[in-house]
């Protein structure tokens, strides 16, 4: 991850005073050791990056680190060998950014006295197993907590957590549940899963904002629960939906009343829509949907607006397809006749001349998926909807 845009000298060997730089980079086991050495009246650094990329031996204690109590800007840890931070406890407030990455020995945070806490990004940590206490002191996360390839199973040390301000992403992750998020009640940004085979309930019964909910890969998820049922705000700006074979239908999302894109992607258990009933506004950017082998019950969409116009205009071209016979519906009575055109050509005029429906148009209906000519399209609020014609049916 760069680092935010700032003006710094970086520290050199020489004796510094107070904190005099705004960046400290340390990249050996003896730097950290000689640290109140060199930065003799130095507990509250801006920058203080650890890296330790190459260094032999590997950094794997942080004691001489334990007189730092703030870091205003940035705290990152990477590469190293270490297996708690607990030398850090003395550790109150980190500002912008607390940054654990590829630290592949580290089992616990142990920082239990944080006051202030900016945004939290733990990446390939994977024996990760306790945050307990980190959120003590602190009831919000002034940024995205990103949680990538970690060993956590629970983020019970979060449990004091009631708003993170911008967003709650677990890629790669072992997380059972968010549970742990026992006081959580406001993300304003997007709560976002990818690729989490463990979690098998989502556990967040207090949630009353998010903007949006990207949901990829949570094959044993049966439910939705009730995420969307104590939400202030009724309109999301995204629901998607990929890859999410434990669910049946989309119950739990029953109080969304408005949201400006749904991707609902294969899905292969899906049987209904129900959860979407009480849909009402403009989807802006439309509702896709892709390999839901068993769905048969679109129902849930018939309160929105577009999808009530459709219906009408669908019944009167259907109800126009009649023979000239009063008791009897033939069409082309020739032998080896193909009675399937006339009938087609019926329903599709109707469209057509009626509702300004286009005929025969090729248009992409999935990303990447471009068909041949379909038989009428109409374009809606919602994106574009799409009606094929076949013999004995209409799909």
């Amino acid at each position: 991850m760069p680092l935010p845009a700032y003006k710094s000298k970086q520290a050199t060997a020489s004796r510094q005073t107070a904190c005099s730089v705004d960046t400290i980079i340390l990249t050996t086991q003896a730097q950290i050791d000689n640290f109140t050495t060199t930065y003799p009246a130095c507990t509250t650094p801006k920058y203080l990056i650890i890296n330790g990329t190459g260094a032999s031996p590997a950094i794997s204690d942080l004691t001489g680190l334990s007189g730092v109590t703030q870091a205003t800007k940035k705290l990152q840890i990477s590469n190293t060998s270490v297996t708690s931070l607990s030398a850090l406890n003395n550790l109150t407030y980190i500002g912008d950014t607390m940054q654990l990455d590829h630290n592949a020995l580290l089992t616990s945070t142990g920082l239990t006295n944080i006051t202030h806490l900016g945004a939290l990004i733990f990446i390939n940590l994977p024996v990760l197993q306790s945050i307990a206490g980190l959120s003590n002191q602190t009831d919000t996360i002034r940024g995205v907590i990103r949680m990538d390839s970690t060993g956590l199973t629970s983020l019970a040390g979060l449990g004091n957590i009631n708003t993170i301000l911008v967003d709650l992403s677990i890629n790669y992750g072992h997380l059972t549940s968010f549970s742990g998020l026992t006081n959580l009640n406001t993300i304003q940004g997007g709560l976002n899963v990818f690729q989490d085979s463990s979690m098998t309930s989502l556990g967040l019964h207090n949630l009353k904002a998010c903007n949006a909910c990207l949901f990829w890969g949570m094959p044993y998820l049966t439910s939705l629960e009730d995420i969307s049922h104590h939400l202030i705000n009724k309109n999301i700006s995204q629901f998607w939906m990929i890859d999410m074979n434990g669910l049946t239908d989309l119950s739990g999302l029953d109080s969304i009343h408005n949201v400006v894109s749904i991707y609902l992607w294969s899905n292969k258990k899906i049987t209904s829509l129900h959860g979407l009933e009480q849909l009402r506004g403009d989807i802006y950017y439309g509702l896709s949907l892709h390999d839901f082998p068993l769905l048969t019950d679109i129902s849930a969409l018939s309160g929105t607006p577009d999808f009530q116009i459709i219906l009408r205009e669908l019944n009167v071209a259907i109800t126009s397809v009649v023979s000239n016979s009063t008791d009897k519906f033939i069409f082309n009575p020739t032998p080896e006749g193909n009675g399937v055109f006339p009938i087609k050509n019926l329903f599709v005029n109707t469209l057509k001349t009626n509702y300004g429906w286009l005929a025969e148009k090729s248009t992409s209906i999935v990303r990447g998926v471009h068909p041949g000519p379909i038989d009428a399209i109409k374009k809606t609020s919602h994106g574009i909807f799409a009606v094929e014609w076949e013999t004995g049916n209409i799909s």
